[in-house]
């Protein structure tokens, strides 16, 4: 028997085929793409590269990290960064590296080939595991993170840092001093293998002198008391504005040879108006530093600009060198600091009672 299908029920049924196939051409074209990272809105497996033994590029690890990679500088040093500040800092040559302040000790050298740099991937790994362990959540950074933190957005004075507990009593001194926290603001000086510029470092140790001095009942003046910069002619100037008994500028040496180390004074090396009592002031701070147990350089001479321009008695102390890592490690500690600050107020103030 022959039956009539009308015309529109014929053209309704192919529509629905033809949808119908389109339809499982797309879901499969999805599976497909779905399968590559991150299409589906996934992040990227971390790790995904960095299982081989094959060693890893730094400019690949910092990708992977989302962070920026600087050249090496003319010490062999190479900073992993973020966006705000935080580092990663590996030494060409050596198996020194940090992160976020925090001293890791690699298993092989950092290589360089064809001006690439290179970590081992055991290296690589581990790296990257104290990176994202340290990431900060709720604005807390966790351990030495927190301190170099803290210590790279120094507050303001007062209220300056906590002397020692329950420090020994100090007799009534008087005098003037002026403190002088080297660099500043545009100039960062010593970059630091622990990733803490010398500013900080020196701001930091300098308040806390101030807080001795001032326990002592000493006057002090700061050349700067927060992160700006000055010309080195201003820093003279407001010290001989000051007259006081003696000028001290705080600062923390650097060198190629990355294990030069030790502490050191300074005076000025033609002499001046007040060399025998700026000599004087430089053995008092030298004796004193030696409690911290770092290596005595001794009693230097250069013609550094604040000590020609000074007046009066004036010493420029050098803590030790950030281009050391076990040096910049210490500085990098606050109780370390505060043991520094402590020797060079101990040594002032030997100076000001014999004055």
């Amino acid at each position: 028997m022959q039956v009539s299908i009308p015309l529109r029920r014929v053209r309704w049924a192919t529509r629905l085929l033809v949808a119908l196939a389109m339809g499982a051409s797309l879901v499969g074209c999805g599976t497909t793409s779905g399968t590559e990272a991150g299409d589906d809105g996934s992040e990227p497996d971390p790790s995904a590269d960095i299982h081989s033994t094959a060693p890893i590029a730094v400019e690949r690890l910092a990708a992977r990290l989302r962070l920026r990679a600087r050249p090496a500088d003319r010490a062999g040093r190479v900073y992993i960064e973020s966006a705000d500040g935080d580092r990663i800092l590996l030494v060409r040559g050596s198996r020194s590296i940090s992160v976020r302040g925090t001293p890791y000790a690699a298993t092989s050298d950092v290589e360089a080939r064809d001006g690439t740099v290179f970590v081992s991937a055991a290296d690589a790994r581990a790296i990257e595991r104290l990176w994202r362990k340290s990431i900060p959540t709720g604005g807390a950074v966790a351990g030495e993170g927190q301190q170099r933190a803290a210590l790279e957005l120094p507050p303001p004075l007062p209220p300056a840092p906590p002397s020692p507990p329950t420090p020994p009593p100090v007799a009534r001194v008087g005098g003037t001093v002026v403190l002088d926290a080297g660099h500043g603001g545009k100039d960062p000086g010593a970059p630091g293998r622990s990733g803490i510029p010398e500013k900080n470092v020196v701001l930091d140790v300098a308040r806390r002198v101030a807080v001795r001095l001032r326990a002592a009942g000493t006057r002090v003046v700061f050349t700067r008391d927060s992160d700006i910069f000055i010309e080195l002619d201003e820093r003279a100037a407001i010290g001989n504005r000051t007259a006081p008994t003696l000028f001290v500028s705080v600062h923390a040496d650097s060198a190629e040879n990355v294990s030069a180390e030790g502490f050191s004074v300074y005076v000025n090396r033609d002499g001046g108006p007040a060399k025998a009592r700026s000599e004087v002031a430089a053995r008092g701070i030298l004796k004193e530093m030696r409690v911290t147990g770092a290596r005595d350089r001794g009693l230097k001479r250069a013609g550094y600009r604040v000590l020609k321009k000074a007046h009066g008695a004036a010493v420029l102390v050098e803590m030790g060198f950030l281009s050391n890592y076990g040096e910049s490690s210490r500085l990098a500690r606050p109780e370390y600091r505060q043991r520094m600050a402590d020797a060079i107020a101990n040594g002032i103030l030997r100076f000001l009672r014999g004055r």
